[in-house]
């Protein structure tokens, strides 16, 4: 099922939504709402369209209050370690938690545990996650549960004991709580990675698929960047994934199975977001193989590669699909995820990629690029071994060079000294990390290790130099990215994207002609364009974006008369939409994703009233506004980006002094910091991530001495700058963008003559080739 997409402004079955023609106005009534208000408006209209869909039927039950409520006892199980309750889920109650940012629990002892909103992860397939913490819980334990058309699955953490579960067989919701002492984690003797020999990698032929697949992006994308929700081709992991028919028998369907995989692909991504690591992973592709659950995890690894530690292996016709599917969407890594059987020996198992601090090489490790993961439980002998949610991120993790604990890494290093996890003693908190083998009686935290975060029931999360799998991720990621392209464009990653291929198009008007023009680009190279009429007589286009978080660029328009339409893009052409109007003395300035929701938003000034607002956008519709004061005299908004990084959008502000004041956006208002000056003949001529570490940065042109200058920033902090003569006289700035789609800003350089140049960015320098030009009465749109 796909999610619908309508284009509303609240969940429907929240009160108190105004209608389209009472939308807030800059300057009007924004500033007087009340937090509660903000918070029912903001409800997401993908939500929204999904707590309207009848045949979303297992968690239809009414919000009363709480996200279930028992149902009768008769249907109570007992098996192993686990007693499974069912339970009649309300998703209603789950939708409404998002606006108002709390869900209640009832736990099986009759007390009720409330779990306040942290955020929510969105799959296309109509699945979707809400992710908490436990009000007066431990900080670093989060609920996360994954809705389905036909199922639920999730965790919800206690104070005391292992964590309580939700799970669906046959078509029942059921609460899962567990006797610690019948709980058994599953490991296979002699751990779970297998080492990428470098001989082996060497000596096959190189996949057909791999050639110029890792020139796309290079090494030097590797950084530190840390809690972001930017996500470039550089940081996004594509993952494809193969799932058994037994691992569809025992989920109660390919519905149920895929609202699984959606719940482990939002536990590894939590596990990214608590460890500050700045990346995420995606599933491109899901495929169902005929491929047995009960023969060893080694095995099917070997298979599913197609080689094993000496040489080939004959690849089963089995995983054909999957490994073809790897290449069709670039799929950076393969996951087979099978049904948990006692022949598995364990709950895993992945090639170790970097293993004994090997550098990774994306043209020969890319082949190494999968795993096997074992997923549920079995009983025997009264007790249950069961495989952890963190199975899949745990053995991604190996192929990106993270390795166990110290104490349990059979004499193989990872990728760097520091690549281990942390296993703690009793005496420094009893607890382990996502890498690491811990005991039964250990808490998870689940993170990656590493000593910059004392969340760990108040204990640092490793150690410096030597369990720190954060800090090797940060450096392994980018290049795991690049085994292969990106194929599936990630949404809102390249400015004025037409078409939704992660990269930057070129965009023309002509007012006379009242017509609209874009080239599609391929780096220098045009691959397509069209001619759209029936521009509105004298309008002009104020700001482009992505209004519907589609991952195809839209454009929003104003005349003199102050009103505002929106041309949705759908790749080739445009649907318009009025979208309201605004008061006098206000003007459109940009816009950029104020509320990190992945959808633009529109940012307006009034240079006399000394006032920023802005629109929160869904499509075209406003689901709420703020009106910011003390805008300083004089001073202009020069620039919007995400210079920290965070996923929301930030405000370069500068005035006649010629200094620089940095407005850092935090989804609802801003904070303002001086970050510098410039000198006189400079001008700040926009923003863009030069280097590619997920960051905006700001860009300076000097007409005079023809010189373009950038600086490098960190948040408010400029950590280099530089500066690149020998532009042509009489040229401007036309447009920035990713016109080649690596992640790095490019320029389009313009003049009277209507030439165009392009300056394609290395992350340092950029190299100059004409592209072309266009005719008299046009014009070139950033």
């Amino acid at each position: 099922m796909k999610n619908r997409l309508g284009a509303l402004a609240c969940l429907a079955l929240l009160a108190g939504c105004a209608a389209q023609d009472d939308q807030a106005r800059p300057g009007a009534n924004a500033g007087s709402q009340s937090p509660e208000a903000i918070q029912m408006a903001t409800a997401n209209a993908r939500l929204a369209a999904m707590s309207r869909d009848k045949s979303r039927t297992l968690g239809s039950a009414p919000d009363k209050g709480g996200l279930f409520a028992y149902a009768d006892k008769k249907g109570v199980k007992q098996r192993g370690a686990y007693t499974l309750l069912p339970v009649q889920l309300s998703e209603e109650h789950a939708f409404r938690g998002v606006a108002t940012g709390m869900m209640k629990v009832p736990a099986p002892d009759g007390s009720e545990i409330s779990i306040r909103y942290e955020r929510h992860e969105e799959g296309e397939d109509g699945n979707w996650s809400w992710i908490g913490k436990v009000v007066g819980g431990d900080a670093a334990q989060e609920a996360i549960i994954t809705f389905g058309e036909h199922a639920v699955f999730g965790s919800i953490p206690q104070a005391v004991g292992p964590a309580l579960r939700l799970t669906t067989e046959n078509g029942v919701a059921y609460l899962m709580k567990a006797d610690p002492a019948k709980l058994i984690k599953a490991h296979r003797a002699g751990g779970d990675t297998k080492i990428a020999s470098r001989y082996v990698a060497a000596n096959l032929e190189q996949d057909d698929a791999l050639v110029g697949a890792v020139l796309a992006k290079a090494a030097s994308q590797a950084g530190s960047g840390i809690e972001s929700k930017a996500f470039t081709s550089a940081n996004t992991i594509d993952l494809a994934v193969g799932y058994s028919d037994g691992f569809v028998t025992a989920r109660g369907g390919a519905s149920a199975a895929a609202t699984r995989i959606s719940n482990l692909v939002t536990v590894a991504n939590q596990a990214l977001v608590n460890s500050n690591v700045n990346a995420r992973v995606r599933v491109v592709q899901a495929v169902q193989v005929a491929y047995a659950d009960n023969t060893a995890n080694n095995s099917a690894l070997e298979q599913l590669t197609g080689r094993n530690d000496t040489g080939p292996v004959t690849i089963p016709a089995a995983f054909n699909a999957l490994r073809a599917a790897r290449d069709q969407y670039g799929a950076d890594l393969v996951t087979l995820i099978r049904d948990f059987q006692p022949l598995n020996d364990g709950c895993g198992i992945a090639w170790l990629i970097g293993g004994n601090q090997a550098p990774i090489v994306p043209a020969s490790d890319a082949a190494f690029g999968y795993s096997v993961v074992s997923d549920g439980d079995y009983d025997q002998g009264g007790n249950t071994y069961f495989c952890d949610d963190i199975t899949l991120i745990h053995e991604m993790a190996h192929n990106m060079g993270s390795q166990h604990d110290l104490a349990n890494n059979n004499g193989v290093t990872g990728r760097y000294p520091y690549s281990y996890g942390y296993k703690s003693t009793a005496a420094q908190g009893n607890f382990y990390t996502v890498m690491a083998y811990g005991d039964d009686n250990q808490q998870l935290y689940r993170l990656f290790s590493t000593p910059a975060l004392t969340t760990c029931g108040g204990f640092a999360c490793g150690v410096a130099d030597q369990a720190d799998n954060a800090r090797s991720l940060r450096q392994t990621i980018p290049l795991v990215t690049s085994f292969r392209n990106v194929v599936v464009p990630i949404p809102g990653a390249a400015r004025n994207d037409i078409n939704g291929d992660g990269k930057s198009d070129v965009l023309f008007t002509n007012a006379s002609a009242r017509q609209f023009s874009y080239r599609l680009m391929n780096g220098t190279a045009v691959t397509s364009s069209k001619l759209i009429g029936g521009v509105g007589a004298g309008y002009s286009i104020a700001a482009t974006g992505d209004f519907n978080g589609d991952g195809k660029h839209d454009l929003l328009w104003t005349s003199a008369n102050l009103d505002l339409y929106i041309w949705t893009g759908n790749g080739s052409t445009f649907t318009s939409t009025k979208a309201g109007t605004y008061p006098s003395g206000w003007k459109v300035v940009g816009a950029g994703d104020v509320d990190g929701d992945g959808k633009s938003d529109i940012v307006f000034h009034n240079a006399s009233t000394r006032q920023i607002s802005y629109r929160i956008m869904n499509g075209a519709v406003t689901t709420r506004s703020g009106l910011i004061n003390g805008a300083g005299a004089g001073y202009t908004v020069a620039a919007i980006g995400d210079f920290n990084a965070d996923g929301k959008a930030d405000l370069v502000w500068t005035s006649a002094n010629l200094d620089l004041y940095m407005w850092t956006g935090n989804g609802n208002t801003f904070t303002s910091a001086k970050f510098g000056t410039y000198p006189s003949g400079w001008k700040v001529v926009g923003a863009g991530d030069i280097d590619a570490d997920g960051r905006s940065d700001v860009l300076f042109h000097n007409a005079t001495t023809r010189q373009l200058s950038y600086r490098i920033m960190n948040g408010t902090v400029t950590t280099r700058s530089g500066l690149i003569s020998g532009v042509g006289a009489g040229y401007t700035v036309g447009a920035t963008g990713d016109f080649n789609g690596d992640g790095k800003l490019d320029l389009v350089w313009t003049s009277g003559l209507r030439d165009l140049y392009m300056w394609t960015g290395n992350g340092t320098s950029f190299v100059s080739l004409r592209v072309g030009d266009y005719p008299s009465g046009w014009v070139l749109e950033d």
